[in-house]
């Protein structure tokens, strides 16, 4: 059935020629569209099938297919990446149309799969394109994004790794990230790494860091504290202003053990003469005084086998 809206225009193009003609020439577009779209349609759903049930052989009959086409598989590099399916990443590594670069390799890093990120990293396309503003960007997403430490570590043996880490700038600001999105392991992984500087900007990541109340905050900064270029007294000791504006007794315990910290700073924020302080030195001290009391116990050395008998005898 023909709908009345179309009768009428269809009755109007055939009472004039003119109208005729272009009534011809629209359906003939319409046409057109309508077969490119199927093709494009048919593609798709035949890539997405493909990969969803990991058909290596007919990823590559596609892959040849889309050559005649004229069709772009790129996108399903992509969906192939992210499934993290080895077998088919590497089929289409086999294809003269794909470019392999910086954006699949930001996608296997995103994905999580450690093994696909290495295999498009040791790609001789990526190779040749890949700098370390490129390799920076990536470890910023993995560092605040993905809880991948293995990429990190990857990205840090990377020949490249030297150039990034000479950008104290960029390799703050990605510790940065990681700290503001809590991401220990990564930060762990980062910080082990003798090349990077935690204590740029007056001992921001420390600093940040103190401001954050939860258990992240006492994993990490034990790490810190340890590290021989971080001063945990910068900025009139504002780590302990922060750890003490966010109750976290622990965590300001832990800075008032630390030497280079001082509570007293007249120049400090009103927090480190807030009651609270007083009194979580306070407890510290008696805690230290408790411990000082306790008196060494001595293990009495066990009875040789001759001496338990003559016990169980008598």
């Amino acid at each position: 059935m023909i709908p009345d809206v179309a009768r009428e225009i269809l009755g109007h193009c055939l009472t004039s020629n003119q109208s005729f003609v272009i009534l011809r020439r629209v359906c003939k577009l319409w046409k057109t569209v309508a077969d490119e779209s199927f093709r494009l349609q048919s593609a798709t759903r035949a890539f997405e099938d493909a990969i969803n049930l990991n058909k290596v052989d007919g990823i590559r009959l596609l892959l040849t297919l889309s050559k005649r086409i004229d069709f772009d598989p790129d996108i399903h590099f992509h969906q192939a990446i992210w499934r993290g399916n080895a077998q088919i990443v590497r089929v289409f590594f086999e294809s003269e149309q794909m470019n392999i670069g910086f954006g699949h390799l930001f996608n296997a890093a995103m994905s999580g799969h450690v093994n696909i990120f290495e295999m498009i990293l040791d790609h001789p396309s990526t190779k040749s394109s890949l700098d370390a503003t490129n390799l920076g960007s990536i470890l910023k997403m993995v560092s605040s994004n993905k809880p991948k430490s293995e990429i990190v570590k990857i990205i840090l043996k990377h020949p490249l790794s030297d150039q990034l880490l000479a950008m104290p700038t960029v390799m703050h600001d990605i510790l940065m990230e990681a700290v503001v999105h809590r991401r220990s392991e990564a930060l762990k992984v980062l910080l082990k790494d003798d090349r990077i500087d935690p204590s740029l900007d007056q001992n921001a990541v420390l600093r940040v860091l103190c401001h954050d109340g939860s258990f992240f905050a006492l994993e990490i900064c034990p790490i810190l504290l340890f590290h021989s270029k971080v001063s945990p007294g910068d900025k009139h000791n504002e780590a302990l202003s922060n750890a003490a504006l966010c109750r976290n007794d622990k965590l300001v315990k832990m800075l008032l053990k630390d030497p280079r910290v001082d509570p007293e700073d007249r120049w400090g924020h009103n927090y480190l003469k807030s009651e609270y302080v007083r009194r979580m030195k306070a407890e510290l001290k008696d805690e230290e005084e408790k411990v000082g009391r306790k008196e060494p116990q001595i293990d009495s050395p066990p009875l040789n086998p001759t001496a338990q008998t003559r016990c169980i005898i008598s």
